[in-house]
């Protein structure tokens, strides 16, 4: 029979495991920044509610999709302005 404390310690032992894997695919980057591009970069993540470093991951990730090809401003514009149902369009524009 299992006891209380084996159970809490084999789920904290899987969440370990977890969180290794999830830090495991991610790379870490040493990167020199000046100041000057520290401090703006700061300044935006706090109007964003993120870190510096979310920040910076924020911003890389839409200059490569832009680069690829995708807005991804667009792609977010296409998602919440889509209509839950299609309104049929007269020729004259005016409604009947």
């Amino acid at each position: 029979m299992t006891s209380k404390d084996d159970i809490i310690k084999s789920g904290t032992e899987d969440n370990t495991a977890a969180e290794k894997n999830r830090a495991s695919e991610r790379k870490a980057v040493p990167l020199r920044l000046s100041a000057a591009l520290y401090d703006s970069i700061a300044r935006w993540a706090g109007e964003d509610f993120r870190s510096v470093n979310a920040q910076i991951e924020y911003l890389l990730n839409e200059c490569v999709k832009k680069r690829e090809g995708r807005d991804p401003r667009e792609e977010i514009r296409n998602r919440s302005l889509r209509p839950m149902f299609e309104m049929p369009e007269n020729d004259d524009g005016v409604d009947s």
